[in-house]
């Protein structure tokens, strides 16, 4: 039987230097200037269908920074980034005992998503951020220390990336699988409830909080949500011209008229595509074109896509999560064939890897915490991949949080330092 690998030595002044290599970073790219992305004007806006962490922290800038508030997002979000990768990095190192070059491997694999996003007006440094944190209390909760802080900790950063980015919400499944894995792996009746109060306690306050917020932006409780919008596109794209009659007579009927002719007459669906793509393909061309050239502009009739107000975009979520859930119970092997043609498109490698890593991890991970922390990785991989391409194309931007922890977490077994007997 082995023992664990050794433990590589601390290194004192981490933190120091997170810090300054962040604040450098960010204030590099302050002087360049705040990037604004197509996304920007929604967050800055406190657009109705935004979740409520972003708007606040760009709310906050604005109260500490005033005229200078977009420079400050940038220098904020680059030090948090610099401070969620050496939490990360350093757990990881600790229990893979990952040597330097591999230390710096990784390293570089986890700086690339905040070398790219940290100067955006956007959430995808903040949440990347959130996520590295989150994996760094769950290697703390795989190695058993901590006591309860872990368990804490990971619940409470995945309430917070949800309310940063509803894409989030796959960590749900994931982590009630760990729950069962950790309540079995556990005798004490105790520990085990406590856990699971922690999970339902976790989402009873996402969706607490998501509400009060909705309450004071929009003056009602209740969501307003561009997924409707999102998995219309999909079965609007994949439906057949004469899908139309499905919604005549309907409360549908006018704007699916409107939408399947203009789809039409613009050879943006899938049965009249290009003869030279696959529809995977195609879909991630038109993808914009479907979702905010005809979906949204056709919504208010002479008024060219400028939905406004609280009522408005609710009207217009409620109209197509009603025309989505139709059109793919009519079409459900296409939409499985695209959300597998996307996947596969992205990612050709890694869909034939993370399977195999995921047997691997699961028959070693009652020996080793390392192995427990890649089948999580590899869950969360899945998952993320998964509802992206469900209601997205899979764009790097989007499945950024998972790739990275999970190849500097395989490099790290992969150039284990010697275990001894």
């Amino acid at each position: 039987m082995s023992a664990p690998p050794r433990s590589p030595p601390r290194t004192p002044g981490g933190l120091a230097i997170a810090v300054g290599g962040g604040l450098l970073a960010g204030l590099a790219l302050a002087a360049r200037g705040p990037r604004l992305v197509p996304d920007s004007a929604s967050y800055l806006d406190n657009a109705p269908f935004r979740p409520p962490l972003y708007p606040l922290f760009l709310d906050a800038a604005q109260l500490l920074g005033g005229g200078a508030a977009l420079r400050l997002v940038v220098v904020l979000q680059a030090l948090i980034a610099a401070l969620a990768v050496a939490r990360f990095l350093g757990r990881l190192r600790r229990l893979l005992g990952m040597a330097l070059p591999a230390t710096v491997g990784a390293l570089v694999l986890l700086l690339i998503a905040p070398a790219r996003y940290a100067g955006d007006v956007s959430t995808e440094c903040l949440t990347y951020s959130l996520f590295l944190l989150l994996l760094g209390e769950a290697i703390d909760l795989a190695e058993g220390v901590g006591g309860a802080r872990p368990a804490l900790g990971v619940v409470g950063l995945a309430v917070l990336a949800i309310l940063a980015r509803p894409q989030f919400l796959f960590l749900w499944p994931v982590l009630l699988v760990g729950a069962v894995a950790l309540a079995l792996a556990r005798r004490e009746r105790r520990w085990r409830l406590g856990l699971a109060a922690l999970l339902v306690g976790g989402v009873a306050a996402t969706w607490a909080i998501q509400a009060g917020y909705n309450q004071l932006r929009n003056g009602r409780p209740q969501g307003i949500h561009f997924t409707g919008i999102q998995l219309l596109t999909a079965a609007i794209y994949l439906a057949d011209p004469g899908d139309v009659a499905m919604f005549a007579g309907g409360p549908e009927g006018d704007y699916a008229a409107r939408v399947f002719s203009d789809l039409a007459e613009r050879h943006l669906q899938s049965w009249n595509r290009p003869a030279r793509y696959t529809s995977a393909a195609y879909y991630e061309d038109v993808y914009n074109d479907i979702c905010i050239g005809v979906l949204v502009r056709q919504f208010p009739p002479g008024r060219d896509g400028q939905v406004s107000g609280v009522d408005e975009w609710a009207a217009l979520d409620r109209l197509t999560v009603g025309m989505a859930r139709r059109l793919l119970v009519r079409h459900p092997a296409r939409y499985l064939a695209l959300v597998v043609g996307l996947a596969y498109g992205y990612y050709k490698y890694l869909l034939v890897l993370v399977p195999l890593l995921l047997l691997l991890g699961l028959e070693r991970a009652r020996r080793e915490p390392a192995w427990r922390l890649l089948v999580l990785l590899c869950l969360l991989w899945l998952a993320n991949l998964t509802l992206v391409c469900m209601v997205e194309t899979a764009m790097t931007r989007y499945l950024l949080y998972t790739d990275a922890p999970l190849v500097a977490a395989f490099l790290g077994l992969l150039t284990r330092g010697p275990t001894e007997p």
